[in-house]
């Protein structure tokens, strides 16, 4: 473990190191018009083509944080 909060310097190895499926994934993106993507507050993701759809994902996002935090 490296802890770049007390050691101040550079890791003496990569940070993160991709899998396969990652770069591949980046080398062969998949066709769509999705173009936004914001959490849903579940562990997943919602994704829409226009900033409107997009704005509204996130009023939606906050939404659920808001009620997880009020019933903590």
């Amino acid at each position: 473990e490296y802890n770049t909060y007390y050691i101040k310097a550079l890791p003496i190895a990569p940070i993160a190191s991709p899998s396969k499926e990652s770069i591949l994934a980046v080398l062969n993106p998949k066709e769509t018009d999705t173009i936004f993507f914001v959490a849903d507050g579940e562990g997943g993701h919602n994704f829409s083509i226009s900033y409107e759809q997009h704005k509204e994902n996130i009023k939606k996002y906050k939404e659920v944080l808001n009620s997880k935090n009020e019933s903590k």
